[in-house]
């Protein structure tokens, strides 16, 4: 499934907001490829306040909300860290998203490193033999897709209970390689697309 930079918005707020009460949100997540930067995704996650709410997050006594806040931080990290523009409006936005985090004090220096506490405390919260109740399901499978990610830029081997949660996933939802440009891939799907067009006019004859 490959949603469009508003829908993937709209339920990253949804995931926030309900706290773990509804878990059909992360039922949708697990189910999305990862965010690349673009412009469209950038002004609408700066427009609803994302940043700001996970950074709050981080500290909440709600383990679920807790990780999820670091799982979706890290990919905002992840996803300035690799913009192959470095001069990209879109990526200026994303930076001054990524100064509402505390940890990265008054500049971007430091972006490698909020990206690897991030990685460390959640290897920590997925690393226990029995995950903490406030954590469903298709949550910690999501939270697993994000690891698995996180591991692979160190070459860390998973730990056993993640990788019991990835199995059976197709391989478009594993790792790094499942990152994609969503505006990209909405416009290639849409039926205005010209190729779209062109193929199914082709198909109609």
């Amino acid at each position: 499934m490959f949603p469009t930079p508003a829908i993937y918005t709209f339920v990253v707020k949804c995931c926030y907001q309900l706290e773990g009460q509804d878990h059909q949100p992360y039922k949708l997540l697990a189910s999305f490829p990862f965010p690349k930067v673009s412009s469209q995704l950038v002004d609408l996650l700066s427009r609803s306040g994302v940043s700001a709410k996970l950074a709050d997050l981080l500290g909440s006594t709600n383990v679920g909300a807790q990780a999820f806040a670091i799982a979706q931080s890290w990919l905002l990290f992840n996803m300035c860290l690799q913009a192959p523009d470095r001069t990209s409006p879109a990526l200026n936005t994303l930076e001054d998203m990524l100064l509402q985090y505390p940890a990265l004090g008054r500049g971007l220096e430091n972006q490698e490193k909020v990206a690897e506490d991030l990685t460390n405390r959640l290897l920590v919260l997925l690393s226990q033999p029995k995950l903490n109740p406030d954590i469903g399901w298709d949550q910690e499978i999501y939270l697993s897709r994000v690891l698995e990610c996180m591991l692979q830029h160190s070459d860390t081997p998973l730990p056993e209970r993640t990788s019991r949660f990835l199995e059976g996933l197709p391989e478009r939802l594993r790792g790094i390689a499942s990152f994609m440009n969503l505006e990209e891939e909405a416009w290639h799907s849409s039926p205005s697309n010209p190729s779209h067009v062109s193929l199914e006019s082709t198909e109609d004859r």
